[in-house]
């Protein structure tokens, strides 16, 4: 509870009351209801791989076979042998499996080739594997595609070499040296160079025409591509799962690599120490085998992103033959789809009754042609699965005239047929040749006519169908799925997954991988919660199954939740029950010592969230049998309203309050407040010493006033290349208007900075002069902006913590350039006069690289300052004095300090002081003593970080600011400061 901030738990409140409540609104209670709020469904956010053992991958070692391992260690028992963190284990098993497809032609693909051939040279315990992904257009020839004639290359390379375990490695130097005569991408011409310079005598014809043997792979390639769901290239596939695109360059692919070896090494670990992997396994079969191992990849279906989740807990008695497209209208969306999830009529397998778990929509035109290839997939797929039932939702054009020939017989035979006899019929309709005839006339629907279909009066319902239907479904479509007309997509158990694009596919195989997905994170664990003897739940359970799967899916999955068994209540618990024991409840256990800073926390915390919420409360009292030492030392208060609070004439009362009553009159006591670790507080109101409270010596009470001033913007700032903190550089933040408002240094600890803000939007941008002459900023995570934007917008809407994560890049013909590079004659005049010193010398010599460090810090901020305000050395002459003082009597010693300063100076002086410490009666004296003796102030404010061992004393707290942050505390145009102690 130390760290927890109070925002953070407010919304893990609202998260759970929003699934709560939509469970309890479908009709689930008691046990149930507990048993589906702690579901682990956490194998949802898991990553999901493809099956490699594919003929499509062209294998450039076998770490197994290869005479280049075969004095590795070959048993898998070598895994838990112990060794220097950060090496990686040779061991002669296929653990790690690499595989690159990507176009060979293009420039990117080059440079990842290259690494590719250099952990095949340096022995690195990886099995390679490349899928040339090229035109598949089978009447482009070697000649006129530069990707087909690298692959026609590589294959007679290759099939030359044949019976040599590394002739595909030998082809892919070929490929290399192809790279060392391009310029930028390759052309066909780089190809048949280089050929013809490696083999004079091979007629091109042969390898790169029409009728080459050597064109072979193609439509293999593509399909692997389609299957991995691979829409951009280069894509590189560890154990078949997809790495970041945004890390797949250069800078950042072998470390990306090394990190996944290290992943996939742990859990190879685990499953040896568990017995569950063993000499007796081939390890590439073990690996597929794996349950997140799938026939086929769909990012779509496999990631959330780009989904949205529809509200299934509304209730309706209206039915929708009942509704006109107006009353529809009117509707609030959570009726909107229980009127139109009641009324569905679902297409199966078999007619008769099942649980079906699996629950899919599909939305569309069913008159044009890409409505009903979608439609027909999904069809076809029924025949495979009893599990999935089938509704197809009409998003037609409500205002057009277009003929609803398809979408009228699907919306019949959907309605008024057998669930099976539907599935055979619109199977046989929305082929594209049947369809074509029938949009023709050439044929009729009674040349379609099955087993179990009566047409006669299949085509007297057709006649009779009402166009509201029609109506209601596309009006549905835009008010609560926000389609435009005739757009596609599919809606599974709640979720839909995207808008489909006119060109994309949605294919059998995909309904499949939909369906695998749905029963391993969450239907299985639903039905077997739902079938249980003692359950609740009442109605039909596949339609209890997909609302309940769909309010559970919106909740976040990234922790998993865990029931914590008390052998005894009888004297270490308390228990607060629920206001209303019949309406859904929150559970909370709290365990905590009761003589902790935690557990002074938690009380107030609890109290307030009894009062807002239905809570059942236990709390645990888990006391230390013995203390040295008292381990409370304070009196706390945690300021924490349950609601607005208004006076007795009805206005908004100054706010929440701590209120200290019954405190010890005679000893002395100091005010401090515990903000959040982003806030900003400060004291705006008291006229006593707040450090030197003594009860008997007032009157009346001692009274505060606190203000939030600022938000802090956090981040994290990183070299792209090296992954190291670019020490030294300057960030500005600023808003349109005013674009420079605030300004930092990067630290070299975590590359940390902080920046103050407000709420309102902001940017964050690289300062002028040294910093953006040789950084640009690459990439940004946290923000309001694109990745790659110039521009980063930062959005502060939220009390909680705000942390960006900045990625720079040395700009082109700026990698040799230093921002803290050291000056020839400055250090020469310095630097080696101080080392050359007899005495002094030896002594620093030992800790030269701390001081050059130091010397460099200081003076790169110089110059950046002399670069950025065109100030010159003698044209500010100003004396900036910084110091610190916490408490009325260092105040005093600090204004004599300040006058002592004036009268021994002709030069105009500045101070700067620390205004987190500062009482409000000395800030409010400063403008007066600023007039009363001409000199100039500012105040400076910096948050001790969070990811810093935080002092509780707060003198070691103001020795931190006075050495660990004096080089981020002040403005960036300052040149130097001067540190005089208050009582100096």
């Amino acid at each position: 509870m130390d760290f927890t901030n109070i925002f953070t738990l407010l919304d893990h409140i609202r998260t759970e009351e929003r699934v709560m409540g939509g469970l309890h609104k479908l009709g689930v209670r008691g046990e149930s209801l507990s048993t589906l709020l702690h579901l682990d469904v956490t194998e949802s956010t898991q990553e999901y791989g493809i099956d490699i053992r594919d003929s499509a991958i062209m294998w450039m070692n076998n770490i197994e076979t290869d005479k280049a391992y075969r004095k590795w260690p070959s048993s898998t028992g070598e895994l838990l042998r112990p060794t220097y963190p950060g090496m990686l284990r040779s061991i002669k098993k296929n653990f790690h499996n690499l595989v690159i497809v990507a176009d060979p032609s293009k420039s990117t693909t080059a440079d990842l080739i290259r690494l590719i051939e250099s952990f095949v040279t340096h022995s690195a315990p990886v099995r390679l594997g490349l899928v040339m992904a090229v035109n598949s257009d089978e009447s482009v020839r070697g000649y006129d595609d530069a990707g087909l004639a690298m692959l026609c290359a590589f294959n007679y390379v290759a099939e030359n070499m044949s019976g040599r375990e590394d002739a595909n490695y030998r082809a892919l130097q070929f490929l290399l040296d192809i790279y060392s005569n391009a310029q930028e991408d390759v052309t066909v011409a780089d190809v048949t160079s280089v050929f013809k310079s490696k083999y004079p005598s091979i007629d091109l014809d042969d390898v790169f025409d029409e009728d080459s043997d050597y064109d072979v792979g193609r439509m293999l390639a593509q399909d692997f591509v389609e299957k991995a769901g691979i829409s951009n290239l280069p894509q590189a596939l560890m154990n078949g799962i997809p790495l970041p695109e945004k890390h797949l360059n250069v800078d950042e692919f072998e470390e990306v690599v090394l990190m996944e070896v290290m992943r996939t090494t742990q859990s190879l670990q685990r499953a040896v120490y568990k017995g569950e992997l063993s000499d007796k396994h081939d390890v590439v079969d073990w690996l597929m085998a794996l349950p997140n191992i799938m026939p086929r990849l769909n990012e779509r279906i496999l990631s959330t992103k780009s989904s949205t989740f529809i509200d299934l807990t509304g209730t309706s008695d209206k039915t929708l033959a009942s509704m006109s497209v107006e009353a529809f209208s009117a509707l609030k969306a959570p009726v909107m789809t229980a009127i139109l999830a009641d009324s569905c009529h679902y297409i199966t397998t078999k007619s008769e009754p099942a649980v079906r778990p699996v629950t899919v929509w599909v939305v569309g035109d069913f008159d044009t042609e890409e409505g009903r290839a979608l439609l027909l997939e999904a069809v076809k797929y029924l025949r495979e699965s009893n599990s999935v039932r089938l509704c197809a939702i009409h998003n037609k054009d409500a205002a057009g005239d277009s003929l609803k020939i398809f979408s009228r017989a699907v919306e019949v035979a959907q309605a008024t047929l057998s669930p099976a006899v539907a599935r055979q019929f619109l199977a046989k309709i929305l082929m594209k040749e049947n369809a074509r005839k029938i949009l023709d006339g050439s044929k009729k629907w009674t040349d379609y006519e099955i087993p179990g279909l009566d047409m006669e009066a299949f085509q007297s319902r057709l006649a009779s169908l009402k166009e509201t239907v029609f109506g209601i479904h596309s009006l549905y479509c835009r008010k609560v799925l926000s389609l435009a007309p005739e757009i596609r997509t599919v809606i599974a158990n709640g979720r839909m997954l995207g808008i489909l694009k006119s060109d994309e596919k949605f294919v059998q195989e995909d309904f499949g991988l939909l369906e695998k997905y749905v029963q391993s994170t969450f239907g299985e664990k639903i039905l077997e919660v739902l079938d249980r003897e003692d359950s609740t739940i009442t109605g039909d359970i596949s339609d209890m199954l997909m609302k309940v799967t769909g309010v559970l899916q919106t909740k976040p999955q990234s922790k998993s939740r865990t029931s914590v068994t008390l052998r005894s209540e009888q004297y270490s618990v308390i228990k607060i029950p629920p206001k209303d024991p019949d309406m859904p409840a929150f559970d909370i256990m709290v365990v905590c010592d009761p003589v902790s800073t935690a557990a002074q926390k938690i009380g107030p915390i609890l109290l307030v969230i009894q009062e807002v919420v239905n809570a059942n409360i236990r709390v645990v009292l888990n006391a230390i049998e013995k203390h040295s030492e008292m381990p409370l030392t304070s009196f706390y208060r945690y300021v924490l309203e349950p609601e607005p609070q208004f006076s007795d004439a009805g206005e908004l009362t100054a706010g929440p309050h701590a209120r200290f009553t019954g405190l010890p009159e005679s000893a002395i006591l100091t005010l401090n407040y515990h903000a959040p670790e982003n806030w900003l507080v400060e004291v705006i109101h008291s006229i006593y010493d707040l450090d030197n409270i003594k009860l008997e010596s007032v009157e009346a009470g001692v009274h505060s006033e606190f203000e939030l001033e600022h938000l802090l913007l956090e981040g994290h700032c990183f070299e792209q290349s090296s992954g190291n903190p670019p020490r030294g550089l300057q960030f500005t933040l600023g808003n349109r208007q005013q674009p420079v408002m605030y300004d930092t240094i990067v630290m070299a600890n975590l590359g940390y900075f902080q920046l103050k803000a407000n709420p309102g939007a902001w940017l964050l941008k690289l300062r002028q002069g040294r910093s953006s002459e040789i950084y640009s900023i690459a990439s940004h995570e946290g923000t309001d902006t694109p990745s790659g934007s110039e521009d980063v917008q930062i959005i502060m809407s939220s009390f909680k913590s705000h942390v960006v994560k900045v990625r720079v890049a040395k700009k082109p013909g700026k990698q040799n350039m230093q921002l803290l590079s050291d000056d020839n004659e400055e250090s020469g005049s310095l630097w080696n006069s101080i080392t050359s010193m007899p005495v002094v010398g030896p002594i620093i010599d030992e800790w030269r690289d701390l001081f050059k460090e130091c010397y460099s810090l200081a003076m790169a901020h110089w110059r950046s300052t002399f670069s950025s305000s065109g100030v010159t050395e003698d044209e500010d002459e100003t004396v900036n004095i910084f110091s610190v003082a916490s408490g009325h009597l260092y105040e005093r010693f600090l204004r004599i300090m300040m006058v002592s300063v004036l009268r021994h100076t002709n030069t105009p002086v500045k101070f700067w002081f620390l205004k987190n410490f500062l009482s409000p009666s000395f800030k409010d004296v400063l403008p007066l003593l600023a007039k009363e003796y001409g000199f100039e102030y500012e105040l400076v404010q910096y948050k001790w970080p969070r990811w810093l061992h935080q002092q509780t004393e707060k003198q070691r707290i103001i020795w931190g600011y006075k050495i660990l942050f004096l080089d981020v505390l002040f403005p960036l145009d300052i040149k130097k400061i001067i540190f005089v102690d208050a009582d100096q």
